[in-house]
């Protein structure tokens, strides 16, 4: 029975992501939507390394940056698909993650911090100065939009396939494809590596080997999530893949729930649909965030998603207790 329900599940968000965008949402909201999909799916990826694994990033821009960067000079210069540039650009986020992945094997703590803090630096300054692969300063711009049965991949209120669609299918084919992966005997070392890694590597745990591992997927996911960018936004540079940029994913998660893949999303949309309601009080704006941050952090320590699910545990558990004092 839980199988059927989790197969329905499923199902029913690819009808609703599938419709949403024609439900009467207008052009800017799509747009705003679609960049809460884009930035949910990079969340996922750290939601794995943090909530999951216990390994703090503090570059997860840089990776985000890269799949971006490599998925737009492939279309622009070499001419790939955007599929193709695509994979190619998570491919590399992904060697560029496995070879952080093994440097974090040698720190612990505030020093992995650090370290991944300096490799997002050091990514933003090649960014900027290496105009040859980036565009340096300027960035690349005109990127061009996908191409599906000879039609544009866009969020133009002619377009049948949007970008909307492709950066929430993304979503949820890596929250699909990592919620199987956490039910499996993964998921459970890195529970075990997260609580206790001394205790998890005594049992014979190989700890350097699933460390690795969360890093590789979550860069993948920040990769792939760059490329969807590039295409959305149509101009990509230096500025955007900063350390600032970073620090939003990390409160994304924590905001929105460690470990689970809902909580990317109520972190993405917290973090991008607010600030666009409260734009009107740009003098005052730092300030609302920040209030609605500190307000979150206090009512839901576990974040947004976990308070969901207490609140409906104990609905649950109210009915059940009705209906057996009825009976």
């Amino acid at each position: 029975m839980e199988g059927a329900k989790r197969t329905a599940f499923w199902i029913g968000m690819t009808f609703v992501i599938a419709a949403a965008p024609f439900l009467g949402m207008e052009a800017y909201t799509v747009q705003i939507f679609t960049l809460a999909g884009i930035y949910a799916t990079v969340a996922l990826g750290l939601s794995l390394v943090l909530g999951n694994a216990g390994q703090i990033s503090l570059g997860q821009a840089a990776f985000f940056g890269i799949g971006a960067y490599v998925t737009a000079q492939l279309m622009l210069k070499v001419g790939l698909s955007f599929v193709v540039a695509l994979a190619a650009g998570g491919c590399l986020a992904g060697v560029v993650g496995i070879s952080l992945g093994y440097l974090a094997l040698r720190f612990q703590g505030h020093y992995l911090a650090m370290v991944t803090l300096c490799f997002g630096l050091i990514m933003q300054i090649f960014f900027l100065q290496v105009p040859a692969l980036t565009g340096g300063a300027a960035g690349i711009t005109d990127i061009p939009s996908p191409q599906l049965f000879g039609s544009a991949v866009d969020n133009s209120p002619g377009s049948w396939c949007k970008t909307f669609h492709l950066a929430w299918f993304l979503f949820l084919g890596m929250a699909w494809f990592l919620s199987n992966l956490l039910s499996l005997q993964t998921g459970r070392a890195l529970a075990a590596l997260r609580d206790n890694p001394i205790a998890a590597e005594s049992l014979g745990l190989n700890v350097s080997k699933h460390k690795v591992q969360a890093f590789a997927i979550s860069a993948v996911l920040a990769g792939l999530a760059g490329g969807v960018y590039c295409v959305h936004t149509h101009y990509i540079g230096p500025e955007i893949f900063g350390v600032g940029a970073s620090l939003e994913f990390l409160i994304m998660v924590v905001v929105g729930g460690l470990g689970r893949p809902m909580g990317a999303v109520a972190g993405a949309l917290l973090l991008t649909v607010i600030p666009e309601f409260i734009r009107a009080y740009e003098e005052y704006r730092l300030l609302i965030f920040s209030m609605v941050l500190m307000a979150v952090v206090l009512v839901a320590p576990e974040g947004l998603w976990g308070l969901v699910t207490a609140v409906y545990r104990r609905i649950k558990s109210a009915f059940s207790r009705e209906s057996e004092t009825s009976e």
